[in-house]
């Protein structure tokens, strides 16, 4: 049986790491595109303490329902790649996702002429935007899109595990936490006026803050977990 040691023992290759990067990088570029070319609603930001107001383009939603709709055509027709390949190379794309955090804040630091460890990790600039990208409100998409993604990648292995079966506990997670994602890009605007985007730079400390990989730990210790229980 397997059980929640043989899954937490599971450590990446260096081919497990390259090919998760690939794939997170992926990601990465087709969430960037879509932010061009999903149509959305444009939205004038809180003032900034220089006077100045930032315009944003929110399709946030349109992007994530089109995520979504990839995910599931690919699980019932096209059959590209399995729905758990995520969680099944989860340390792959824990290692894959820090890595980007951290280049991300060293291009960010260089950008913005950074000089020291504390610029490096608080940031260097307020709102910096790079290739026509608000790299604030872009960098939440991958984080709370690939959060629903790490969700049902988490449902669909435990699914297996359970001989088609899903467990009450790991529904109420995965419905829950999907449920506040499509909550947040719905009312997508009102992040525009916290304090995250208005006063805090972008650096290290909030780049890596935003990694799905960490909201989806409930998922990881469950999914072994109630395995364990229903078979006992």
């Amino acid at each position: 049986m397997l059980t929640f040691d043989k899954i937490s023992a599971l450590k990446p290759s260096v081919e497990d790491v390259l090919q998760a990067a690939s794939q997170y990088a992926g990601f990465l570029v087709i969430l960037a595109a879509l932010c061009f070319v999903v149509p959305g609603r444009k939205h004038l930001g809180t003032p900034l303490k220089d006077g100045s107001r930032l315009t944003y383009s929110l399709n946030g939603f349109n992007t994530l329902l089109t995520i979504l709709a990839f995910w599931f055509a690919n699980v019932y027709h096209l059959h590209w790649f399995s729905a758990s390949f995520i969680v099944e190379n989860f340390a792959g794309f824990f290692v894959s996702a820090n890595l980007w955090a951290l280049l991300l804040s060293v291009v960010l630091f260089i950008k913005g002429a950074g000089s020291s460890v504390k610029s490096f990790v608080v940031g260097t600039e307020l709102n910096p935007r790079l290739l026509g990208l608000d790299m604030k409100m872009y960098a939440l998409r991958p984080a709370m899109m690939g959060w629903v993604l790490l969700n049902l990648s988490f449902l669909a292995k435990h699914q297996q595990l359970n001989h088609g079966a899903v467990e009450l506990p790991i529904l109420l997670a995965v419905g829950f936490q999907i449920f506040y994602v499509l909550d947040y890009f719905w009312f997508e605007e009102f992040m525009t006026s916290t304090w995250d985007i208005v006063a805090e730079h972008f650096g290290y400390m909030l780049i890596f803050g935003a990694l799905p990989i960490a909201y989806c730990s409930i998922r990881k210790f469950g999914v072994p977990f109630c395995f364990i229980v229903s078979n006992s």
